[in-house]
């Protein structure tokens, strides 16, 4: 059973059916709510020290080391957590979607393997642009309470109706992925999680206006390096100076090799400022660092929603619709 949809499992989903076969099917347009209320999922977990069980990874939780994190309505042990560990529950994941906005809809939502996987797919506007360039249509919000997976927000192209397919979109758009840990800062995080959705959906609602435009601004070898020149200068704060050109021709060269590969495999004609700006964003959010800690990648991705590559990629982005 490679879906991992049990009896104690509920799925919904809108207007299609999934290839499983399974799940509530629903023709009127889902609210979070509504998809709570329709998959049973306003369930509570509860974490219970001074037992004595093994989970079915046969790891055996203690008084004094472990907890064990149980359904509560089906009394079922979902997960065997260290001391540290701290539930998200089924509530706050449904909750966090209306950061949104209050019209937000639902694709999908449902839980796995009796509870341990909780994901929720939220739709959004899906957009052709010249070629094979679609915009992401979805947001999924994912969560764990047997440890598996972290809490996370990732904007998909996937359907999410099982875990085949979760597991796809997992790995189709990690790059992508927001988490948070099930340590004692979650509150904390949770609510930089709103912010940074909040951020997505009014940057998400701009640049679907902007990337049409920008698109129908097509820029020859000459416009490019000067836009190019002008982007490398507001991101770093310096101009391409003699002392500068080095770094900055290496910079442009990298650019220009991105332009180039997403040219040829979308099947772009002339190049336009919807391009070039992808390819600056693109170095921006996916070069790897000069050092590699073991947190880097969630720093990275961190940095990409609502740091300093975010306000990076604005600057890249504001700069192009100047040109418009």
């Amino acid at each position: 059973m490679a879906h991992l949809i049990t009896a104690k499992d509920s799925i919904v989903l809108f207007k299609d059916a999934a290839w499983h076969g399974l799940g509530t099917v629903v023709q009127e347009e889902l609210s979070p709510d509504d998809a709570k209320s329709i998959t049973g999922l306003d369930w509570q977990v509860s974490l219970i020290g001074g037992v004595s069980v093994t989970d079915q990874n046969a790891r055996v939780c203690t008084s004094s080391r472990h907890t064990a994190l149980v359904r509560e309505d089906t009394g079922d042990i979902l997960g065997i957590h260290g001391k540290r560990y701290r539930p998200v529950q089924n509530d706050q994941l449904f909750d966090i979607a209306y950061a949104l906005g209050d019209q937000v809809k639902v694709e999908s939502a449902g839980s796995l393997d009796e509870g341990r996987r909780i994901f929720l797919t939220l739709r959004g506007e899906t957009l052709n642009l010249q070629g094979n360039d679609q915009t992401v249509p979805y947001l999924a919000l994912i969560n764990s309470h047997d440890g598996s997976l972290k809490f996370a927000a990732v904007p998909t192209g996937v359907r999410v109706v099982c875990n085949n397919t979760l597991s796809l979109m997992l790995r189709q758009d990690s790059k992508r992925m927001y988490t948070i840990r099930h340590d004692g800062s979650t509150a904390q995080k949770i609510s930089d999680m709103k912010d940074a959705l909040i951020r997505f959906q009014v940057d998400r609602t701009n640049w679907l206006e902007d990337a049409t435009k920008l698109q129908k601004k097509t820029v020859d070898h000459t416009d490019l390096v000067t836009f190019w020149g002008s982007v490398y200068e507001r991101i770093w704060g310096k101009p391409v100076t003699e002392d500068e050109i080095d770094a900055a021709a290496s910079t442009l060269q990298k650019w220009e090799l991105t332009l180039e590969t997403e040219r040829a495999s979308l099947n772009y004609g002339d190049v336009d400022l919807w391009l070039a700006s992808n390819a600056v964003s693109q170095d921006i959010q996916h070069s790897d660092p000069l050092r590699r800690t073991a947190s880097w990648q969630e720093r990275r991705i961190s940095s990409n929603w609502f740091g300093d590559n975010a306000e990076k990629t604005a600057t890249v982005f504001r700069a192009a619709m100047a040109q418009v």
